[in-house]
Formats: structure tokens, C-alpha cells, sequence
């Protein structure tokens, strides 16, 4: 056997062995989402963390969230955010939003409506529903950032849901603080969002 066809070799088993452990990953995934929803929380977490220490994204996200709920372990707001910011340093948009809801309380980490901004932002720009209503009302209420009726209207444009009659009253208590021009200019933005 050449020099090639040995490299070609080693390329193929190094491919069968990626596409044998994505199956054998994805297994476990399963059965871990199976023994969280039947509550057998044990079994969820012995799966959950072998996969999150091997940078399993959906498997830190369900870590942070079972040691904030005290699933398997004991609560515990640190080790939340820990598992958190690794599954949202990763992009998962729940972990961001998560992430921004313990800033905002001060769980687990020192409070602070800026650092809770910055995450509902990143799970907001790819369509997160609940990170952009609380961005609503941080840039409603200046809440970690200055006051931004405009920001405000332009997020729950995109977060309300059509024909809600709690949604309308929303908007028509941020549009009486715009100008005409101004919520025209920021419909028209808000139609040409795109969850990254």
C-alpha cells in the first residue's frame, strides 16, 4: 500500500469514527431528553454532562438549567451560569436569554441590567421571542441602558404576535411617544428582520 492510499485510509476511518460518535451522541441526547421529561433526573444528568464536557452545546444548555432548578443536583446559581455561558459562547439563543434573566435578577452573579441587555441582544438577533419582549422593556424603562423609545417599538414590532390584544395596547402605549415619522421608519425595519 503507497503512501496515498494509507493517508486515504486513515481519512475514511477518521470519518466512519466522527459519523459513528454524532450517532452515539445524538442517542444519548435522546435518552437524556427522555429521563428529563420523565423526571428521572439522575439519569438526565449522568448523560447531560458526559456530552456537555465533550462540548455538546444542547447538553451544557440542559446542565445550566438543571443546576438552576436544582434537577439532579443541588441548586446551584454558579455553576447555572457556568453552563450557560459555554452553551451561549456556542450561540444557543435559550442559554443567552437565560444568561440575561440571571443578570437581570442577580443570580448567581452580581446584577446588572447592562450585562442582561447584552445577552437578551445576542438570543433577540436570532429570534428568541422572549429575549426580545424583555428588551422591550429594558429600552422602555432604561433599564441597563438609556431609555429608547424607538429600540422599545422596534422590538415589539418584531416580538407581538399579530391580532393580540395585549400586544396592540403595548404598541400603541410606545407609538404615542414617536412621530409618525418616526414609527414608519422603524416598521419599516422591523419588517426586514431576520433571525441570524
Amino acid at each position: 500500500m503507497n503512501a496515498y492510499q494509507s493517508f486515504k485510509r486513515q481519512i475514511l476511518t477518521l470519518v466512519i469514527g466522527l459519523c459513528c460518535f454524532s450517532v452515539v451522541e445524538a442517542q444519548t441526547l435522546q435518552q437524556s431528553d427522555d429521563a428529563y421529561a420523565k423526571k428521572d433526573y439522575k439519569t438526565a444528568f449522568e448523560g447531560y454532562r458526559k456530552l456537555a464536557n465533550q462540548g455538546n452545546v444542547s447538553a451544557q444548555f440542559q446542565m445550566g438549567l438543571m443546576a438552576h432548578n436544582g434537577e439532579g443536583q443541588a441548586k446551584d446559581d454558579s455553576k447555572a451560569i457556568t453552563w450557560y455561558r459555554k452553551a451561549a459562547d456556542q450561540g444557543n439563543s435559550n442559554a443567552q436569554f437565560n444568561l440575561g434573566l440571571m443578570y437581570h435578577n442577580g443570580e448567581g452573579v452580581t446584577k446588572s441590567d447592562q450585562q442582561a441587555v447584552s445577552w437578551f441582544l445576542k438570543a433577540a438577533q436570532q429570534g428568541n421571542p422572549l429575549a426580545q419582549s424583555n428588551l422591550v422593556i429594558h429600552y422602555f424603562n432604561g433599564l441597563g441602558v438609556p431609555k429608547d423609545l424607538e429600540k422599545a417599538y422596534y422590538w415589539l414590532l418584531i416580538s407581538s404576535p399579530p391580532n393580540n390584544p395585549e400586544a396592540a395596547k403595548n404598541l400603541a402605549v410606545v407609538q404615542s411617544g414617536l412621530t409618525p415619522e418616526q414609527q414608519a421608519k422603524i416598521k419599516a425595519s422591523a419588517q426586514e428582520f431576520k433571525p441570524k
